[in-house]
């Protein structure tokens, strides 16, 4: 039954080409959907740049994954790509590799903002990874102050790179958690 105001994200989400698609399902063959996820290296990278246009552009885009790419895929008969999805947010929550921390809350977020507009075709347990993500946070931020620099280019801003990174997981993390409270008073 649909809800009200919802629509559902069906195969026709994927709209990229026919050679991006191949490329996709290829780097999962070839077993790189971690990396696709993660998205700092250019061959595994999707964001978005001709839509709504991917804030952050040195790593994957993972509401341009989960919409164009991971759903439809679904509902085109992939149905592993469900325990694959959240297999490896999963091991991106319990990473020490700062991108890695940050992209598993960035794609439990989409999660969450992609429910509030469509019916899914799948979910994930984002409240166990949410549990996951919070109780690494302050580990992961101590971590995160005696890395290299160069882990953090994805998030070079007008300060710096580091700098780009704590404002965005701080600002992630309470929009995650803030989301996540939200759904479970609503529930």
């Amino acid at each position: 039954m649909k809800k009200f105001g919802k629509r559902d994200i069906d195969a026709s989400d994927i709209i990229d080409s026919e050679y991006t698609i191949n490329r996709f399902e290829n780097l999962i063959e070839e077993g790189h959907f971690f990396d696709i996820l993660v998205g700092t290296d250019e061959k595994y990278r999707f964001v978005d740049v001709i839509g709504y246009g991917s804030y952050f552009r040195r790593f994957s885009d993972a509401k341009y994954l989960l919409h164009h790419y991971i759903f439809p895929m679904y509902l085109l008969g992939q149905k592993e790509i469900k325990e694959m999805t959240e297999e490896n947010i999963i091991m991106l929550s319990k990473s020490n590799v700062p991108i890695c921390f940050f992209q598993s809350i960035s794609f439990v977020f989409e999660f969450l903002s992609l429910e509030e507009d469509y019916i899914l075709p799948f979910t994930i347990d984002v409240y166990k990874i949410a549990e996951i993500i919070n109780s690494r946070a302050d580990e992961v931020k101590k971590l995160a102050e005696k890395a290299d620099n160069s882990e953090f280019f994805p998030f070079a801003n007008e300060h710096s790179a580091r700098d780009g990174y704590f404002y965005w997981l701080e600002h992630f993390l309470n929009l995650m958690n803030e989301r996540i409270n939200n759904k479970l008073g609503h529930e």
